[in-house]
């Protein structure tokens, strides 16, 4: 967990710092998720979701309560206090939290324990405004598979990408992340459609697997 919040910590400097877009595909959103500008959401190889990391609580909340459980502590718990503010931090869940208790009843606490509270919110955690970004990146109706026989893996995904912006791809094991990862880089070639790049923007791809980078048994 260390070594991984330092990993990520190192994306937002590259981010910050050097105006790289960054794309990260993730299931375990407890560091990720604050960082981000936009969030894509996958569920068999079809893009559920692409918004806000605020908007995709919202949509989790309403739409898909068997992934609340993938989302951060501190969101989930901004969910049972009822909270139209998703906190994305743990002092910000804290805060949230004190003020519940200043203003409710150990009755009402245990209330709130057992039961499932749906709200509506516009907060942004990130108030980064990127409306005006360039984007750099458009993929439009991608499908792939890894043989004809095979089943899709991505069906029929389009999004944009802006340029010095930061962008999960979640879902569940097998959704289609690492996949949609190596289709954007360009290590994989998709069945059906089409992605388009800025002619000055460079990719580059870093693998969960790090024997991937290698191509040779020696240098």
């Amino acid at each position: 967990p260390i070594a991984a919040k330092e990993f990520l910590m190192l994306l937002q400097r590259i981010n910050i710092e050097l105006g790289c877009t960054i794309v990260i595909a993730e299931h375990s959103l407890d560091e990720v998720l604050r960082l981000c500008n936009k969030v894509l959401f996958l569920e068999s190889g079809t893009l559920k979701f692409a918004g806000a990391p605020a908007d995709f609580a919202q949509y989790i909340d309403e739409s898909c309560a068997a992934f609340t459980s993938y989302l951060p502590t501190s969101v989930q718990l901004s969910m049972l206090l009822g909270e139209k503010q998703y906190a994305f931090s743990i002092r910000e869940a804290r805060r949230q939290l004190a003020y519940y208790e200043q203003n409710h009843t150990p009755n009402d606490m245990q209330h709130t324990l057992h039961t499932s509270h749906r709200h509506s919110t516009t907060y942004t955690p990130n108030a980064k405004n990127i409306s005006q970004a360039t984007e750099i990146l458009t993929a439009k109706n991608i499908w792939f598979r890894y043989s004809k026989n095979d089943e899709p893996i991505l069906k029929n995904l389009s999004f944009s990408l802006k340029k010095g912006t930061i962008h999960a791809i979640v879902g569940g094991n097998g959704s289609g992340k690492t996949t949609l990862l190596y289709v954007l880089a360009q290590a994989l070639k998709p069945l059906r459609g089409s992605i388009s790049c800025e002619p000055q923007e460079r990719r580059g791809l870093l693998s969960q697997d790090p024997q991937t980078m290698f191509v040779k048994d020696t240098v």
